[in-house]
């Protein structure tokens, strides 16, 4: 619709009983200026006195934020994106590094590349990167692809940093075909803490 919106992360998010597991909240842009939850309040159709339901937890099928009624603020409230397959202490999106945007899969919309030192898929805190796609019509999705190093160790702090760019200059036409890097600041596949980062290449399709 024209208008750029603002993904903030929240680290220390608790989803149900996954403490610290973290999370992302998506706040719309819009002419009218309405970001804050206040200036949703009410607007839910159930209940409009609960003020916990005028936010979108998953998706928010916001196609376009440009008229100011209670069914385009319903769409376009602020929206949570979190998943139950991140663990806990997995600290998704803990540094300022540790998120990217661009479009990784190709559709034309903007992803969401996020780190998470934390994550313990191989090994304690081996870390982990989760791009996080969008839909048209419904803005940025709790789907994800989860990017990790198959030979990582503990401690390796995989995600402590995340790029996002076409770095091997491949194009699906006229389009840019974008690749991710990850940084792992203490890996130890060279020598112990010296650090890699990784790269994850389109190869002449989008990256899924």
């Amino acid at each position: 619709d024209g208008w750029a919106e603002a993904v903030v992360s929240s680290s220390y998010f608790n989803n149900g009983s996954k403490t610290n597991s973290g999370a992302l909240w998506v706040f719309y842009g819009n002419p009218f200026k309405l970001y804050e939850m206040d200036a949703f309040k009410g607007i839910d159709a159930v209940d409009p006195n609960i003020k916990d339901s005028d936010w979108n937890d998953g998706s928010s099928q916001c196609d376009r934020f440009d008229t100011n009624n209670n069914l385009t603020k319903r769409k376009c409230a602020p929206t949570l994106i979190r998943s139950n397959s991140i663990g806990s202490n997995y600290y998704l999106g803990l540094y300022p590094e540790a998120m990217a945007v661009g479009d990784v899969t190709g559709d034309g919309l903007k992803d969401v590349v996020v780190g998470a030192t934390g994550d313990g898929t191989k090994a304690t805190n081996s870390g982990a990167a989760y791009v996080f796609t969008s839909l048209s019509g419904v803005g940025l999705t709790s789907n994800f692809l989860h990017l990790y190093n198959y030979q990582g160790q503990s401690y390796d702090y995989f995600g402590r940093s995340v790029a996002v760019g076409n770095f091997d200059g491949d194009y699906s036409g006229l389009t840019p075909l974008n690749d991710v890097f990850v940084g792992s600041y203490l890996d130890k596949s060279t020598k112990l803490g010296g650090g890699a980062a990784f790269g994850y290449y389109s190869k002449g399709q989008p990256l899924s």
